[in-house]
């Protein structure tokens, strides 16, 4: 049942969805010992880039501003990315540095006045904030 399930395994989960989504890490048999880790982009990656390709190349007649619209999705993409990594370090912290105390994972996830969590949630809420706000100047147009 959802509702039993443990707040680190519900964060493990949550950052293992989010990582794939954004763009997925994993070991691969091509790459050199040198450079173990191989990066391919994610769906959120590829709908940044696609974006970005569209409004430089596409002859539409629509009344927008195709440079402001660019600079809101780097700002966008940005918080995102900033968003992902603070919670991939989270999720480093909580599951390598407190792995030797019992419940140690559950006990620094819970923490919500730690720094790294006010700064997760402080990029959610500026990115969703950025998000209305290009949204509504869009639609004010």
């Amino acid at each position: 049942m959802v509702a039993d399930m443990p707040l680190d395994k519900a964060a493990f989960i949550g950052l293992w969805i989010e990582s794939i989504l954004y763009g997925e890490f994993h070991f691969s048999n091509s790459v050199p010992p040198s450079d173990p880790l191989d990066c391919r982009p994610g769906c959120h990656t590829i709908v940044f880039l696609s974006s970005l390709y569209l409004l430089r190349n596409s002859k539409s007649s629509l009344k927008f501003n195709p440079a402001l619209t660019a600079v809101m999705l780097t700002v966008m993409f940005g918080f995102s990315t900033t968003h992902v990594s603070i919670n991939f370090a989270r999720g480093l912290a909580a599951f390598v540095s407190y792995q030797e105390m019992p419940f140690g994972a559950s006990i620094y996830l819970k923490k919500l006045w730690a720094l790294s969590n006010v700064m997760k949630q402080a990029t959610y809420v500026t990115n969703v904030w950025v998000t209305f706000s290009t949204r509504m100047t869009l639609i004010y147009r």
